[in-house]
């Protein structure tokens, strides 16, 4: 999937910022969360979990 790739998720990111900014559309958007989203917490299990990182690669 697309948000398991970073860089696909930091252009997303991007995208929706502008889309924010632009006077056309700042009132469609109410919030940056994705349905579903959890908060990326920076543990070595979550990164495991979400495909982030691999067995051994935490040091």
């Amino acid at each position: 999937p697309w948000h398991h790739n970073l860089t696909a998720a930091i252009v997303s990111f991007r995208t929706a910022k502008a889309l924010k900014t632009n006077p056309g559309s700042t009132y469609d958007i109410k919030t940056f969360r994705w349905r579903n989203s959890v908060p990326l917490e920076w543990s070595s299990q979550q990164l495991l979990d979400l495909g982030l990182m691999e067995p051994g690669q935490w040091f």
